[in-house]
């Protein structure tokens, strides 16, 4: 079982996504609709777990279970802004 060796509060949501694409429906499970939000590129998982109406210790909890069950990170696309 691998642990994430990131802080994922402190990565922005779009990165998460990219990296991690098994982590999309976690967001779609806790109503989070930043699936193809044009702010998932600015702000943390911190910062939308505090717009949104959501616990973000639940959500780093499943996203970090997912993460760990997840294949290995894609590597950051040249053309990533973040």
């Amino acid at each position: 079982m691998r642990k994430t060796r990131v802080n994922l509060d402190e990565l922005h949501v779009a990165t998460i996504m990219r990296q991690w694409p098994d982590t999309i429906p976690v967001f779609l499970e806790f109503k989070m609709l930043c699936v193809g939000c044009p702010f998932a590129s600015f702000h943390t998982l911190a910062s939308a777990c505090d717009l949104h109406p959501v616990k973000r210790s639940r959500v780093s909890s499943r996203l970090e279970e997912t993460i760990t069950d997840a294949a290995p990170p894609r590597a950051p696309s040249k053309d990533a802004a973040d």
